[in-house]
């Protein structure tokens, strides 16, 4: 496997080579793209208000059968897990940008067109991984600290105490794990250009492989090194943690996958015409 320096910096960036695009050009026409898509905002708003829209309501309806004293609170309920479930449905606002991110000059047939501006393929995938990241690191944020902090507000009285060390971690491995969903996506996504099928495969990957392989005990270690299992240990505190699986280690295997899925959509774009 041969991948050259060059490729990704630039012709602008290399001494004493002229012509070209350099990344920051190219991060910059890939934001004026992402501009000019009504999607793209939409998807973003989505992502900071559906956690805390969730997460208020998962915590009011939470605190309510503890008041009734009604039986159907799991009986490993923590409040700092709790906080952090509905990032697992805004992770689909993620991998739905980051599908568009990739798939709408596919789909438009654009594509030619800002390869033959930027023909360097390094330069191009890389701008278009970076300047999708920026964004989706913020509203990561945004999404990981509200659904925490609406979801402990719906709590009330249950909410977790303030100073609990494990707010900070799980927090920002929430945020982390929303990051390295979107890189894992945007590789996916380049290999199999189509954002429908891109979108079908990685929701199938996240939302129903671990719980389908979770139902057989002989599958069950298979599940633990999926991109959604590992990256929620992140995230996972007391007797929901896989014991087998720390956060750590939980983070070294979605970063993996995203190193893996950004490599092979590099490859893919490099291998081929368009």
């Amino acid at each position: 496997m041969n991948v050259n320096v060059r490729d990704f910096v630039g012709e602008r960036a290399m001494p004493g080579v002229s012509g070209g695009s350099g990344l920051g050009a190219q991060i910059r026409a890939e934001w004026t793209k992402m501009a000019s898509l009504r999607a793209v905002p939409l998807l973003l708003a989505l992502t900071c208000v559906l956690p805390v829209v969730l997460g208020a309501v998962s915590g009011w309806s939470v605190r309510n059968a503890f008041d009734k004293k009604l039986n159907i609170v799991r009986a490993d309920f923590s409040p700092v897990n709790s906080g952090h479930y509905p990032l697992l449905y805004a992770q689909v606002l993620v991998i739905a940008f980051a599908v568009l991110v990739v798939g709408s000059e596919y789909g438009s047939g654009t594509i030619r067109a800002s390869l033959a501006a930027v023909p360097r393929r390094g330069v191009f995938y890389l701008g278009k991984v970076v300047a999708g990241a920026v964004p989706a690191a913020v509203v990561a944020v945004i999404a990981a600290v509200g659904g925490f902090l609406a979801t402990q507000w719906g709590l009330g009285d249950y909410a977790v105490a303030a100073d609990d060390p494990d707010i900070l971690p799980t927090t920002a491995g929430a945020a982390v794990y929303l990051v390295l969903m979107y890189a894992v996506s945007v590789g996916v996504a380049t290999v199999l250009r189509g954002t429908a099928l891109a979108s079908a495969v990685l929701i199938v990957l996240v939302m129903v492989l671990s719980p389908l392989l979770n139902r057989f005990p002989t599958l069950r270690p298979v599940a633990r090194y999926l991109p959604d299992h590992a990256g929620t240990q992140l995230m996972t505190v007391g007797e929901s943690a896989d014991p087998g699986l720390s956060p750590l280690a939980g983070l070294v295997v979605l970063v993996a996958w995203a190193a893996v899925a950004l490599l092979g959509g590099y490859l893919a774009l490099r291998a081929r015409e368009v």
